[in-house]
């Protein structure tokens, strides 16, 4: 889904180990230090008895280690659990606005194109209204499973909340995002999903798009209402199809 969050979750995990390491290190130290404080000299102490600090040694580093590295697997875990959605498995919507935010700096810095496409279920009340929310939840993980389908690996999906989801677009223009944004709109209104009576639903999507060059990206909160506009453009328009954002020049907050 994002190869920098599974290269974090890797090395996240070594990182504890090593601290893990260290710590192990000084156990044998530590005691050598009880010894002289004890009036023992140290040199004597380890002369004395040197398989008792390699075995200190080696058992605290493994020990420590294991116990570190568990720890980083925890602590991934835990990050995770708070960036993902629990129903579709997305990220959801903090994490989001995280990653818009380093998107925008990233398109800034190296001068690539970004766009956003901002998609909302149409009619999805309707469907939680005849079918009950455990219907309207399994609607919800397809369309989800939709996206991920539709989208390279280098993009980005989240559930921003609701029935409404996110798409980030890196490295590509508005134009060339409308094409996949209409290849998802296509591909959510040909999925069914089977319910227990034996029938089928389906469900239309409205797809806002925004992002350069019709955009040019001061912060993401300006890309965020400009997508969010054309959705709701889309939804004035009759629903079930994607539309553009296209005004040109500089973007202001709060235009």
């Amino acid at each position: 889904m994002e190869v920098k969050y599974f290269s974090d979750f890797f090395g996240r995990r070594f990182v504890r180990a090593l601290q893990g390491a260290l710590l192990a290190f000084f156990a044998p130290l530590g005691w050598l230090l009880i010894q002289f404080l004890s009036g023992v000299s140290p040199l004597d102490a380890f002369k004395a008895d040197p398989y008792l600090y390699y075995y200190m040694l080696f058992g605290t580093t493994v020990s420590f280690v294991a116990f570190a590295f568990r720890l980083g697997i925890e602590e991934e875990r835990l990050r995770q659990l708070a960036l993902i959605d629990g129903l579709t498995g997305l990220f959801n919507a903090r994490y989001f606005h995280e990653r818009l935010h380093d998107e925008i700096e990233t398109a800034k810095r190296y001068n690539l194109p970004l766009s956003l496409a901002v998609l909302d279920l149409d009619h999805f009340k309707l469907i939680n209204d005849t079918y009950g929310h455990q219907v309207g939840d399994i609607v919800l993980k397809n369309v989800a499973s939709v996206l991920m389908r539709s989208v390279r690996q280098t993009d980005f999906v989240a559930r921003a909340g609701g029935e409404e989801f996110v798409v980030l677009f890196s490295g590509t223009n508005a134009d060339d995002a409308a094409v996949v944004a209409e290849r998802i709109r296509m591909a959510v209104k040909t999925s069914q999903v089977r319910i227990k009576t034996g029938g089928a639903i389906g469900v239309n999507v409205s797809i806002g798009v925004a992002g350069t060059p019709h955009l040019a990206l001061l912060d993401g909160d300006v890309l965020y209402a400009r997508a969010d506009a054309a959705l709701y453009q889309a939804k004035q328009s009759g629903r079930d199809r994607v539309v553009v954002d296209r005004q040109n020049g500089v973007a202001h907050p709060g235009q």
